[in-house]
């Protein structure tokens, strides 16, 4: 049970050795341990050669997650990919409970689990996994894995072509859908990674997301669909996603909140599926006139 850490890294100099130093503390040990330097101008990659020998570097060109990841895998020496962004930690025995899943259940190709999120505060919410037989349809219309809790094998990496570097959002969401098409997923239920949430509720993260989504929804969420059933789910998935911008943006921009909310009852006007769409809209525009 060979398992690679890859940890893409751009100007993560406040968080990088806590990742690392994540990844060593694993009571079952990763032996193969790979930070990808995107183009970073601080001392992210004086931090990752500061563990030498054990870590190994590489230094590339900023190209995004995508690629840097996808250059992590290439390098990679182990059977599985785990990985790891430079802002999140693992838990102590993540990769223990992941290889022995793996172990135990041969024709997984997929290892995520629970995670805790965390700010400047300290720890705020648990997010518990959603359970492998829920996953679809659910990946079509959001993306319920945590990328830092993602355990992949390597040779399934290479088939379905790893992450699409044309994508600066929802690569992961993209990734998973196409791997689920060539085998089985499997979770952990306790939480296996700390994820740093220091940016709740930034509407430009919504507005990039969605860009992301138009990008990816044709061509890898509605494969295997046609006529109504097509028209349906785009619709489904247009809606889910405006949902979600707009509990995002809440803390930052009301008035963007608003917008996702009108947005998505609009692209789907049915209350009987996922109800809570138009219960968040109508708590927005109470607040509206109120104010």
């Amino acid at each position: 049970m060979s398992v690679s850490a890859i940890i893409p890294a751009f100007n993560a100099g406040r968080t990088l050795r806590r990742a690392i130093e994540s990844v060593l503390r694993q009571t079952h040990p990763i032996e193969d341990i790979i930070v990808v330097d995107d183009g970073s101008s601080d001392a992210t990659l004086k931090i990752a050669k500061s563990f030498a020998p054990g870590v190994r570097c590489i230094s590339q060109s900023n190209s995004g997650v995508a690629a840097a990841r996808n250059a992590g895998a290439a390098a990679a020496a182990g059977r599985w990919l785990a990985f790891l962004d430079a802002d999140d930690y693992w838990l102590p025995h993540k990769s223990a409970a992941q290889v022995a899943l793996a172990a135990a259940e041969p024709e997984v190709v997929l290892l995520y689990g629970s995670f805790q999120e965390f700010d400047n505060q300290g720890p705020t919410r648990s997010m518990p996994a959603h359970h492998p037989r829920l996953l679809w349809p659910e990946l079509r219309f959001h993306n319920p894995l945590a990328t830092s809790t993602v355990m992949l094998r390597r040779d399934v990496f290479v088939d379905v072509g790893g992450f699409d570097e044309s994508l600066r959002h929802c690569e992961d969401w993209d990734l998973w859908v196409r791997c689920l098409a060539r085998g089985r997923f499997a979770c952990t239920q306790e939480p296996v990674m700390m994820y740093e949430n220091l940016n709740a509720g930034l509407s430009s993260d919504s507005e990039k997301n969605l860009e992301g989504l138009e990008k990816i929804l044709d061509r890898t969420l509605l494969t295997g669909l046609s006529g109504w059933q097509r028209r349906v789910w785009r619709r489904k998935i247009r809606s889910w996603q405006m949902m979600s911008a707009g509990i995002t943006a809440r803390n930052a921009d009301p008035a963007l909140e608003f917008h996702f909310l009108r947005r998505s009852v609009l692209e789907w006007p049915f209350p009987t599926w996922e109800p809570r769409r138009f219960r968040a809209f109508a708590t927005t525009l109470r607040n509206r006139i109120v104010r």
